[in-house]
């Protein structure tokens, strides 16, 4: 079930364990391409910490693709 990876990468986050957070993310990205809530919350995190600014955008970019609204 994708919202329940989600929301562990989103615990993962909360408590500050940003590498596995991302881990999980990229992995949801992979397993379910097609779950914009990865690519949204993965790309704001990558830019409010200013990393992987290419692929920040990239994911914002997907999110709002997948849903626009």
């Amino acid at each position: 079930d994708p919202n329940f990876i989600f929301f562990l990468a989103v615990a993962h986050d909360r408590v500050k364990d940003q590498k596995k957070s991302d881990a999980v993310l990229e992995q949801l990205i992979q397993s379910h391409p097609e779950y914009p809530n990865s690519y949204n919350y993965l790309g704001y995190s990558y830019a409010e910490r200013e990393i992987e600014k290419e692929k920040a955008e990239k994911y914002l970019v997907k999110a709002n693709d997948l849903e626009p609204d």
